[in-house]
């Protein structure tokens, strides 16, 4: 009996300078730990390195060939995770049995780095005023279409009663109306000044539903320009819809 030992990851030698066998036997194993590596594939390859015959190895890493005749053949190894490799040349002949310690290598995969972002959110034009004023302005108070669900509110007042300085006044009819520090500001539904008459309510014209977004200015001195002008001294509450 004669012994190999190839390693993928240097030369492949052969441990004696002829080894005459009909025999091929040996296990595979990881080149850095030297475990064994089971359900690898082995091939036993001809001069021309066409495969002559195929083992899988078993859960020892073990493998076996009957050699198909005296020639020169060569072993090539593969397995997941590792780098394929081919052995140096055995030379086959006699009767005895050569027993081979083939070494692979791990396989390092190099990935790319993973980014992973959200994409900024788009507004429509209509709305991009909304969401600048809400980031760049000092004053006023503003309402998301995130406080709207959150606050699970059924009229529009309901949702408007949890702003400081705001007051919901009931008239004899039991409609409430908007007041800011016991005055009636300016109202604007999707950037357009709307005129209430006596019997009117913001709860008649809109619903939380339908709201993206409202801007709560309590007195003239909050009040920005776009909402400014005769009848702003008592503020302005703008709301904006998703219809738009």
């Amino acid at each position: 009996m004669r012994f190999a030992a190839f390693a993928a990851a240097l030369p492949l030698l052969v441990t004696a300078p002829l080894l005459r066998a009909q025999v091929v036997a040996g296990r595979l194993v990881d080149a850095g730990t030297r475990a064994p590596i089971a359900a690898g594939s082995i091939e036993l390859l001809d001069s021309t390195d066409a495969a002559v015959a195929t083992a899988s190895t078993d859960t020892a890493g073990a493998f076996r060939f009957d050699g198909p005749g005296e020639g020169s053949y060569r072993l090539r190894a593969t397995s997941d995770g590792y780098r394929g490799a081919t052995s140096s040349s055995l030379d086959l002949s006699g009767t005895d049995t050569v027993d081979v310690e083939f070494r692979i290598s791990r396989r390092v995969i190099l990935l790319d780095p993973l980014v992973v972002g959200a994409p900024a959110r788009r507004h429509n034009a209509y709305l991009q005023g909304f969401y600048d004023r809400m980031a760049n302005m000092p004053v006023g108070r503003f309402l998301t279409r995130e406080d709207v669900l959150a606050h699970h509110s059924v009229r529009t007042s309901d949702l408007l009663r949890l702003v400081p300085g705001v007051q919901l006044v009931p008239d004899q009819w039991g409609h409430e109306h908007v007041l800011f520090r016991g005055c009636a500001p300016k109202l604007f539904i999707d950037g357009i000044q709307v005129h209430l008459t006596p019997m009117e309510t913001v709860d008649g014209l809109v619903f939380p539903d339908e709201i993206e977004g409202v801007e709560i200015y309590r007195d003239i001195s909050e009040t920005p320009a776009e909402f400014s002008g005769l009848g702003s001294q008592c503020g302005a509450l703008a709301i904006w819809t998703r219809r738009g």
